[in-house]
This record gives structure tokens, sequence and C-alpha cells, in this order.
């Protein structure tokens, strides 16, 4: 509601005023009644012609309420009205289809009251982001009272808040232009103290606010999109965004922080943190801007590791393993990180088994998983090291190196004879293994003698009937397997049969 006090100032404005129904037809002898507001003064009235029209000269500056009234129709209403410095204005009031007798808000405090109370339950929803019942308590505030520019505002923000950009801005307008219009509102007077000034005219404030929303809205659009961008990894989009974000809200921290953290995510690092220190700048208590900007600087060293690691990788895929040793090296003396020197030391371990320099690479392999001992795919790596080193062993026949290089991997002998006894080109291998695991591995002995009679019996490069029979027999003696002991009396009895 429109509060009025105070008084008017001399004038000779003129105020032109043209009655028409919903589809823009004049209203001949419409009843058209003005009121200046705050000034405490009464109704003027006046008669439409033929044409719709009336016209109210030598009005004084003020803020003008306009109505009119036509049998048939419900009343129709166009305030506020501004008039100032001789002005003349023609306006339009529209009645529509509906009961003559109809109230407006400032007709019955019950209206103006409900009015009200559905701005407070709108504001209530907006806060908890129910923005669909907001929406709904602000129309319905607006219903009983359209010249509300406090529910105008606060339907705006929720629009903003729902992203719905042309909407909100229209709104903001419509309340932009009720509220400047109210800026001429003469202030009441102090009746305590009659010579104190008047107190400030509030739609002056919020004539302010609105017009600073209106100049944010494109910013705040760009800002919005690009963190919509953001949050869908479309670094680059995002960054466009909010560089022309930031030229229209140069000063807003928030934007700068955003732009800070597009470019981080898409590598650019030092725009990134040349973005950061500008919000920081405009924020210097930020503890979130300064945290980032640390992230900044660290992932920052880690992209030029990185770099120099990734031309490590490409010598090292081109067979380049010496090249590859310098660049991985360089790369470790530029981290301090535990976790990133394990894996530095994990592909320097890799290129020295690759210049094969065992002694080298285990002293690596093993610097790594002390660095992270959590990690099990350096043990993993360490093991594949060593079997390595066995098959190199095993090339060159140093099979005693070799059965030692699968020990310190962890390995079970055993297990590994078992897989070349099934193949014949590696049964001479086989024996070697399993009468290496006879000395050196009492636990295991006695599958090892099994197995080893199984070779010299069954094998097709090996076979040897006596040596099958004496190392069943030693199994026969140490072995408490049933199902393995029935199975080497067997092949016994089936080899003293064929003598």
């Amino acid at each position: 509601m429109l509060l009025l006090a105070g008084a008017a100032f001399a004038a000779n404005n003129v105020l032109n005023i043209k009655c028409v129904d919903a589809s823009g037809n004049s209203l001949a002898g419409a009843k058209v009644e003005i009121l200046a507001l705050g000034t405490g003064g009464k109704w003027q009235s006046k008669t439409a012609d033929k044409s719709g029209a009336v016209k109210f000269d030598k009005l004084n500056d003020g803020v003008y309420r306009v109505v009119a009234r036509m049998e048939g129709f419900a009343p129709g209403l166009n305030e506020p009205i501004a008039l100032r410095n001789d002005a003349q204005e023609a306006v339009t009031v529209q009645c529509s289809p509906g009961d003559p007798l109809k109230k407006f808000y400032f007709e019955d405090d019950a209206m103006n009251l409900k009015s009200r109370e559905l701005l407070r339950e709108a504001m209530g929803a907006l806060q908890e982001q129910k923005f669909a019942e907001a929406d709904k308590l602000f129309g319905e505030s607006l219903e009983i009272n359209p010249t509300s520019a406090d529910t105008l505002f606060y339907q705006g923000v929720s629009l903003v808040q729902q992203s719905k950009w042309g909407e909100s801005e229209a709104t903001f307008q419509k309340a932009l232009k009720i509220a400047s219009a109210l800026t001429a509102l003469p202030q009441p007077k102090n009746t305590q103290d009659p010579k104190a000034p008047p107190p400030p005219n509030q739609y002056v404030d919020m004539a302010k606010n609105i017009n600073a929303m209106l100049a944010m809205l494109p910013g705040l659009k760009l800002l919005v999109e690009g963190n919509a961008e953001l949050n869908k990894k479309n670094y680059k989009q995002a960054i466009a965004k909010f560089e022309e974000a930031a030229k229209i809200r140069a000063g807003d921290p928030e934007t700068h922080y955003s732009l800070a953290l597009a470019l981080g995510h898409d590598l650019q690092y030092d725009a990134a943190i040349a973005a950061i220190d500008r919000a920081i700048a405009l924020k210097t208590d930020d503890k979130v801007y300064a945290d980032l900007k640390q992230r900044l600087i660290h992932n920052a060293a880690l992209s030029k590791v990185k770099d120099v690691a990734d031309q490590g990788d490409n010598m090292y895929n081109t067979k380049d393993y010496a090249g590859a040793l310098k660049k991985y090296e360089e790369a470790l003396s530029m981290v301090t990180d535990p976790g990133l020197q394990a894996g530095i030391h994990a592909q320097i371990g890799q290129t020295y088994d690759m210049l094969k320099q065992p002694e080298q690479a285990e002293q690596s392999l093993l610097k790594a998983i002390e660095l992270a001992p959590q990690e099990t795919k350096f043990k993993d790596q360490l093991s594949r090291h060593y079997d390595l080193v066995a098959q190199r062993f095993l090339d060159a026949k140093d099979y005693e190196q070799a059965f030692a290089a699968y020990a310190k991997g962890g390995k079970s002998l055993l297990n590994i004879a078992k897989t070349w006894a099934s193949k014949p080109e590696n049964e001479e291998l086989a024996i070697l293994a399993f009468e290496r695991v006879i000395k050196t591995d009492p636990q295991n002995a006695a599958d090892a003698w099994f197995q080893l009679g199984t070779v010299y019996y069954f094998g097709q490069t090996k076979k040897d009937n006596v040596k099958a029979k004496e190392a069943l027999t030693k199994y026969l003696e140490l072995g408490k397997d049933e199902k393995i002991l029935e199975n080497a009396r067997n092949i016994i009895a089936v080899i003293d049969r064929k003598k």
C-alpha cells in the first residue's frame, strides 16, 4: 500500500487519460478519478468524452493514482504516475469485464493486509529455495496489489535464482518504473520536531537497488552459464563465459575465482594464478581463494614435472632408454612429494631394466616401495623385474642365477617347474628346477620328488624309468598324500612289470 502524507508543490502539470476496454475500444462516459498521493488531498473526478478521453490540467508536482469506472466493467487502475516541472503525460486506463463494485487494495484494509501476508510467505519460500511455491505466492500478492515495487523486486530475485533471465529483467523493469515514480512522493514532516529534515524516501534506495540488479544481470547470467559449463567439464566454454563476465563484473571477486577454477581445470596455470590474484586483491582475507592459489601453484609445478616425464615416456617408447633415464632423473629432481617420487623411481627402475642394469633397477624399484608401501603396483613391478632377470639368466643357461632371481621375486620354483614339465622342450629345465627344490626347500621336497619321477616316466625327451622309480620311491619315503602315494606305487608297479 502506498503511504500518503506530506505536502505537494504548485506547478502546471497536465495529465491526459484514455479509457479503453480489454480490446482497446474507447469507453465514452467513463468516470475518471485522480488522487495526488502523499498530500492528504481529495479525489478529482471527470467524465470521459466520446473518445474515452479526459484531461486534468493545472496539477501540482506529485505522484498520482488514476481510477476509471464504467458500468458493466470492473474498475481500472493506473499508478503511480509522477508529474513534475510542467509535465504533460498521457496514460491509458483499461477496464476489463467484471464486477463494477470490485475494490482495490487501497480501498480495503483486509485486502492490503492479505497482499502483505502473501509477500511474507513468498519470501519464506524463496529463502528455502521453493521457487514454484514462491512464484505462486508472489503472483497472488501482485493480483491484489499489482503496483507493489517490493513484491516485484523480490519476484525478480526469485526469477534470477531460477536463471529465468528474460522474465527477471522484465519484472525488474516494472519494479523500477514504479519505484522511480514513487521517488517523487513528498515525505511527511516530523511532527515532534518541525524543524528536523523529513525522513529519506525509501523508494530512492529501492530504485538504486533495482538499477544495480539490472546492471548485474548480464554478468550474472554469464557467471551462471559459465558455472553450468564448468560442472559439465566443458572448461573452454566455461572460460569464455567467465572472461566475458569478468569484463562486466571486474569488481566481483567470485567471478575472478570462477575464472581461475576453469583455467586451472584447463591446465592454463599461469592465467589461473593471475585470475585468483585478482580475486584475492578484491577480497584479501578469503581462505578459499588463498587455498586455491596454493593448489594452482602446486599443480603448475606438477604440470612442469609431467611435461619432463612425458618427454621421458616418448623416449622410452622409441627405445631411447638412455635419454629417457636422463629425463626421469630430471623430473625426480623437481618433486618433493613422496608419492610422486615413488612413481618416478618405478619408471627409472623399468628403464634400468631395459638398459640391462638389474642392480640399479632393483634399487630404484625398492625405493619406490619404500616411499609408497601401500601401492601394490610397485611390488608387482618389482616381481616382474625379477621375472625378467630370471629369464635373461635362463637364456644364458645360468640356471642357478635364474632360480635365485625367481626366489627373490617370491615365486614358487616348484610351481614354475611344474609349468615347464608340461612342455617337452622344457623337460630338462624342469628336472633342474625340481632338483633345486629338493636341495633348498625341504618343505616341498617330497612333492618335487614325485614331480621329478613323473617327468622321467612320462617325459618325451628325458624318459628314464630307472630315475623315475628312484624319484618315486623317494616320495614313498617322504610323502603323506594318500592319493599321490597310490599314484607313485602304481607307476612303480608298471615299471617293474615292464622289467
